[in-house]
């Protein structure tokens, strides 16, 4: 069996076509020896590293890049967005039918603004909430990682870090061999 990418197509690494894996899943002795883990993996050239630990840990902090994510670009347009709409559809109502109260005039910004306002603080949540949901791949269950045989350790006394299929360098063969010169004391693949 090959696995396939988004594109559909099957994805060959340098040994052949790859089997349907998520990745190559290590477990360390303990904080340091995961720390100098991370380091050889990064030092043989692989970037698509994930550490999994009991707690967290400064100096994987430190060394591990943090993507950055859009969520304050989509609050801010989902903001201005339904402020904007709020706004027009007060503006659009009271010239489809206008109302002399109280000898107001007739486009009353001050009036508008406070539900237009209001309305771009509900968008900017909204759009803030379901773009975190949609960028972190949830609602999901099942992880691949879960199923790795000794994962559930992580969250005792387990030290792991996965070298993922979608890293340009990845072959099975090199990312256990790279895994197991970086001190790792069992490694294994992880299926998809």
């Amino acid at each position: 069996m090959t696995a396939r990418a988004n594109t559909g197509r099957a994805v060959t690494g340098r040994d052949g076509p790859l089997p349907d894996l998520h990745g190559v899943i290590a477990r360390f002795e303990d904080a340091d020896a995961l720390v100098r883990g991370y380091d050889a993996v990064r030092g043989r050239g692989f970037t698509r590293i994930d550490a999994y630990t009991p707690f967290p840990l400064d100096e994987l902090r430190d060394r591990m890049p943090v993507a950055r994510w859009p969520i304050p670009l989509l609050a801010l347009a989902g903001g201005v967005g339904l402020g904007l709409v709020a706004l027009g559809l007060q503006v659009w109502a009271n010239l489809d039918y206008p109302l002399n109260v109280g000898g107001r005039p007739v486009l009353s910004w001050t009036a508008f603004s406070l539900p237009a306002l209001q309305f771009a603080a509900l968008g900017a949540v909204v759009a803030a909430v379901l773009g975190m949901l949609l960028l972190n791949g949830l609602p999901r269950l099942h992880h691949p990682v879960f199923a790795a045989p000794e994962f559930g350790a992580a969250t005792g006394d387990g030290w792991f870090l996965l070298i993922e299929r979608g890293d340009p360098l990845f072959t099975q063969t090199r990312a256990t061999d790279t895994l197991r010169a970086a001190g790792a004391v069992w490694v294994a693949p992880v299926p998809a």
